[in-house]
């Protein structure tokens, strides 16, 4: 991994960064199934896979905007 962070120019990567980075991405803007997500990340338990998908700032800014817009 550190041979590739070097590469890339990106500080911080990691496996675990890297698998969070998909699971979210795949749970939020896929709008996969969660079943679906926690089977592929190998979760017994659907509350492990929800923290994938709890809503960030920008998620929470987008929700007031859309209020405005109505």
């Amino acid at each position: 991994m550190d041979k590739y962070e070097r590469l890339s120019g990106v500080a911080g990567v990691s496996p675990h960064v890297l698998r969070h980075t998909t699971l979210t991405e795949l749970a939020r803007q896929k709008k996969q199934d969660l079943a679906l997500v926690a089977a592929l990340a190998g979760h017994s338990k659907l509350a492990t896979t929800a923290i994938y998908v709890q809503p960030n700032m920008q998620d929470l800014e987008a929700a007031v905007d859309s209020l405005m817009e109505d």
